[in-house]
């Protein structure tokens, strides 16, 4: 009876909709697992046949036509499919507008003038440290990085460094409030990556310690400047895979009726995320092995809803990422622009 319901009220919603909701009832009829498989399937094809072969070639046509398409699948991991599958910001282990609206109501009802000095002292307090070491707090996320390195190279501080630098304050802000204010669980997720992430931690360090003289070398500031920054580097890359596939592997195995028992889920959506997070770092062989290694010990937390926090997941990451990279200096050129370098 139940799903009779169910089924007239989705071609209902499909009829009311038009074409809109007879796609989104299409999609929502596949299994959520083939469709992660799919999207990454043929993006890692792109990545590994297709723009090897425009670049090679010479075709600027197919060249942009591939990374095209990859910019649809990567919005369609980052937010349409969780949309065409109406799940929350919260129940992914984000904060969202809603949630950081009413924490700021919370906060106007303050009416404490001394707790609002403290509001916005921390946030110039916060802005002249990145004004100071904005470089290396980039250092490591693309884009940015390179951008700002050339920037101090070529203009050093000047109006448009300030200027520049002042909104890519504003845009770090900005992901800080809308997606890393969920509160609600970050005690025990703190707790729990601590307690099961502080052995693999201890590992890497010593392994850079015992390998890497660049370990010695590095100044303390300086790691912590690229540590900070890389959190927003490891959200990126977060949500594209442990977001994304873990919950459409969990999903898809409740879903086929294959693995009913819960606890089956969590390990076998878990290695599937790992997995497919170590092959994007492919050839890197080292650095495809940690990444297996770290991501199978977040997407097991992540999967339990009660220590889903990405923010948490995002600085486990970042701790690993700044060892790695840094202290190890472990090649981390992958996918399709180690084939071309």
């Amino acid at each position: 009876m139940v799903q009779v319901e169910c089924k007239a009220q989705e071609g209902g919603d499909a009829n009311r909709f038009g074409w809109i909701g007879r796609v989104l009832s299409f999609i929502q009829g596949i299994n959520p697992l083939l469709e992660a498989l799919l999207v990454y399937g043929i993006t890692l094809c792109i990545g590994w046949l297709w723009l090897p072969a425009a670049f090679f070639t010479g075709s600027t046509t197919w060249y942009i036509a591939g990374w095209s398409i990859i910019g649809v699948f990567f919005s369609w991991m980052i937010l349409l499919s969780h949309a065409a599958r109406k799940r929350g910001f919260e129940e992914l282990g984000f904060s969202s507008h809603r949630s950081f609206a009413n924490k700021m109501e919370k906060v106007r009802k303050w009416g404490d003038k001394w707790n609002y000095m403290l509001i916005y002292g921390a946030i110039i307090a916060a802005y002249v440290i990145f004004m100071l070491i904005f470089v290396p707090f980039t250092g490591l996320i693309p884009i940015f990085g390179t951008l700002n390195d050339f920037i101090m190279q070529n203009a050093s501080y000047s109006f448009f460094t300030f200027f520049l630098v002042t909104i890519e304050f504003i845009f770090f802000a900005l992901i800080t409030a809308l997606f890393f204010f969920k509160t609600d669980n970050i005690k025990p997720s703190l707790k729990v990556h601590a307690k099961y992430g502080t052995p693999f931690l201890l590992f890497m360090f010593t392994w850079a310690i015992l390998t890497s003289k660049h370990a010695y070398t590095e100044t303390f500031m300086n790691v912590i400047s690229h540590f900070l920054g890389y959190i927003y580097f490891a959200l990126a890359q977060q949500v594209v895979t442990l977001v994304y596939v873990n919950t459409s592997a969990m999903e898809g195995l409740e879903r086929s009726g294959l693995v009913k028992d819960p606890r089956r889920r969590r390990i076998i959506s878990s290695i599937i995320t790992a997995s497919i997070f170590a092959a994007i770092h492919v050839p890197a062989i080292a650095l495809s092995v940690i990444a297996f290694m770290m991501e199978l010990i977040i997407a097991m937390l992540y999967s339990k809803k009660e220590y889903r926090n990405v923010f948490v997941a995002c600085l486990f990451h970042a701790m690993v990422g700044v060892i790695v990279v840094l202290l190890m200096q472990i090649e981390a050129t992958v996918g399709f622009i180690s084939v071309t370098k």
